[in-house]
């Protein structure tokens, strides 16, 4: 219980990536959302009784919680990058294009 609290405090050193702003990052905030729902689900679970299906859920989603900051939020931003990078390669290869017919 502690760790799913002690980990919002490394939040701020699991981001590395060159663009800051979540604004032009769309996987980043399917993600973000998916954890929102998820958080909700694992407070609607928590008054549930310890059954076999809402144990499995919980499990599964306890796995999303830790998963989002240990393996989603350090590894997003380089995937992001990467695309945002092939983005501006293509389209400084489409500018020199338009400007070698000219």
């Amino acid at each position: 219980m502690i760790s799913a609290i002690v980990i919002w405090l490394f939040i701020p050193y699991l981001n590395k990536s060159k663009q800051r702003s979540c604004d032009f990052k769309i996987f980043e905030g399917v993600f973000f959302w998916i954890l929102f729902l998820d958080f909700i689900f694992l407070g609607w679970l928590g008054t549930q009784s310890t059954d076999d299906p809402f144990a499995l859920f919980g499990a599964l989603a306890t796995f999303y919680y830790f998963a989002y900051f240990l393996i989603i939020l350090p590894f997003l931003p380089k995937l992001e990058d990467q695309i945002y990078n092939l983005i501006l390669n293509e389209l400084n290869i489409q500018s020199l294009n338009k400007n070698k017919k000219k």
